[in-house]
């Protein structure tokens, strides 16, 4: 499990990244689909359940970022580069327009035992 944040944060853009086995496909869930209580509650439930505390670093992140919630050997660590690409044609090339790709990294996929990760839709 892991955050994600763009710069659309630190309120909007933050996202929470579940990795789940065994087609080690990612969902990610983004902070405004909770309800005021219900973040709490469900990350309560959450630390419960796997019998440790999750460490959020990124809350106030207003960039391109990720870090690893869980599991606690790997807290802290990224798992997901930002690749920046040029848009095609002629008028995105003279204002240098671009967008920014999210793809896991090779940490990533060693976490979830060498396989391959890959968005859901």
């Amino acid at each position: 499990m892991a955050e994600l944040t763009t710069p659309g944060g630190p309120f909007f853009d933050y996202f929470y990244v579940f990795v789940a086995g065994p087609t080690f496909s990612a969902y990610l869930l983004p902070i405004e689909s909770f309800e005021a209580n219900g973040l709490q509650s469900f990350f309560g439930a959450l630390e419960r359940s796997i019998g440790g505390t999750l460490y959020h670093s990124l809350a106030d992140s207003m960039e391109y970022s990720s870090s690893v919630l869980w599991p606690p050997a790997q807290a802290g660590q990224s798992i997901i580069d930002f690749v920046t690409v040029p848009l095609p044609g002629l008028i995105s090339r003279i204002f240098g327009r671009c967008r920014t790709d999210f793809l896991f990294n090779a940490r990533a996929s060693e976490a979830v035992g060498g396989g391959v990760i890959a968005w859901a839709a």
